[in-house]
């Protein structure tokens, strides 16, 4: 794994923000972005009908498996919003939790998608 993710890696960006409440009685909130922090990750396209089915029911043509080191999880778990070339995602999130999977002792797997 080790010299594959040497050869494969690419630089994405990790994107997190501060949350400020700008109205207590309807909670309008509002995100202040910070500066974005590089990490190295393998990126693989995802096809619809299989995020569908591996995320149960997200459907979208822009969805991306990143595998990265496995000390990345605590930033990417409060991570905003994730930029891979030019395009920005979201994690992954079920009962409001990103869905983050070990593959072994070193690395850690999570998909992503675009908003719509």
């Amino acid at each position: 794994m080790e010299e594959l993710f040497k050869e494969q890696s690419q630089k994405i960006l990790i994107y997190m923000s501060v949350e400020t409440i700008d109205d207590p009685e309807d909670l309008n909130v509002s995100h202040s972005q910070l500066n974005s922090l590089p990490i190295d990750a393998i990126v693989t396209d995802v096809a619809g009908e299989s995020m569908s089915w591996k995320t149960g029911g997200i459907i979208t043509t822009d969805s991306k498996e990143i595998v990265c080191e496995k000390k990345y999880k605590s930033l990417l778990k409060l991570s905003y919003k994730i930029e891979v070339e030019g395009e920005e995602f979201i994690g992954y999130k079920k009962n409001g939790q990103m869905q983050i999977k070990n593959l072994d002792s070193n690395y850690i797997r999570l998909y992503i998608h675009r908003e719509k």
